[in-house]
């Protein structure tokens, strides 16, 4: 569940009367105006109601649960859209849409380990925040992402980095809210394992996908293993993972894995109507569905997760898992 600790985090200020507040610089005098977000946060043990509904994984139920907390909503038509960042996140409000970017242009998107953890926050916040029916993920500039973007890896904290990463993927395989992907283009490393994990891809014509292969002293992460041979076979998945094979757009599109692929000059404006199109679609019947989709194979991702989380652990104490993580930053 949310707590409080993660939206101080955020920069967020909890009030009784459970709106959600947010101070931004409003002149060059450095004064601050308040503006409320209404986030309702009477309704942020949803997450663990659903937990106690999983022996009883029916349409019905579920949709019956979101009815029932629908109605306990604050109705408040001049709510405003809001707009904040983290370090090289940036997360903003678009219709029913709760967008996060990557914004780390200079190193093509590449991961920090405080944008692990901004990326992991923004998705667990929207899991939160009511007032939105999709969350979306995508990048700034040229690339979606190129992996990662990890300096003086001898000083580096790998039980940290452990820790970061085990939140990260999690709050990817129970985020119950459809997960759209805005993808700009190319996606390397572990943003191009977990792109699987959601829910409608939006690919540029000029984007591609590559992991970083065994050749490089890698080994593939996000839940890939189980995910790839999954939905597109194992014999290309084993290409991909095992050898470093680059899908292009096309191509992810004719695997199956890709919804839809545009000219690079129009994605902008095909995004901005994806947004109003999935805007329209009723939330409830959005999260329902997801979550039915998400529970075949929930328990498998959580095994696969452990396996890797394992694998790490038997690197570092092999002291591997350093040549590992500098090759993963080329």
């Amino acid at each position: 569940m949310f707590s409080r600790r993660s939206l101080f985090k955020l920069n967020f200020n909890c009030l009784k009367n459970h709106f959600v507040y947010y101070k931004h610089n409003v002149s060059l005098k450095n004064k601050t105006q308040t503006i409320p977000i209404q986030n309702l946060l009477n309704l942020q043990s949803w997450v663990d109601d659903y937990c106690k509904l999983q022996a009883h994984a029916t349409i019905n139920s579920f949709y019956n649960y979101e009815i029932s907390k629908s109605r306990l909503e604050l109705k408040n038509n001049n709510a405003l859209d809001f707009k904040f960042e983290l370090p090289n996140v940036k997360i903003e409000k678009q219709s029913k849409a709760f967008v996060i970017t990557i914004d780390n242009v200079k190193n093509k998107n590449a991961l920090t380990m405080d944008m692990y953890e901004g990326i992991t926050e923004a998705l667990n916040y929207s899991l939160e925040d009511r007032t939105t029916s999709i969350t979306i993920l995508t990048g700034k500039g040229q690339f979606f992402s190129s992996g990662n973007n990890f300096t003086n890896i001898q000083s580096f904290d790998f039980d940290r980095y452990l820790k970061v990463y085990k939140k990260f993927m999690l709050s990817l395989i129970d985020h119950d809210k459809p997960l759209i992907g805005f993808i700009n283009g190319p996606a390397i490393g572990i943003m191009a394992e977990v792109l699987p994990l959601f829910d409608y891809l939006l690919f540029s014509s000029n984007a591609y996908f590559k992991t970083l292969s065994v050749d490089n002293k890698c080994f593939a992460g996000g839940c890939s293993t189980f995910t790839f041979p999954y939905l597109i076979g194992k014999n290309i998945s084993c290409d991909f993972l095992t050898r470093g094979r680059t899908i292009n757009a096309m191509e992810g599109k004719d695997l199956g894995l890709i919804n839809s692929v545009v000219l690079s000059s129009h994605f902008n404006n095909v995004a901005k109507r994806k947004i109003n199109q999935f805007s329209k679609i009723d939330p409830v019947s959005l999260v329902v569905i997801k979550k039915l989709f998400r529970n075949n194979i929930r328990k498998d991702l959580y095994e696969c997760l452990n396996k890797e989380m394992m694998l790490y652990n038997l690197m570092k104490k092999n002291n591997t898992i350093s040549r590992q993580l500098m090759f993963a930053n080329k």
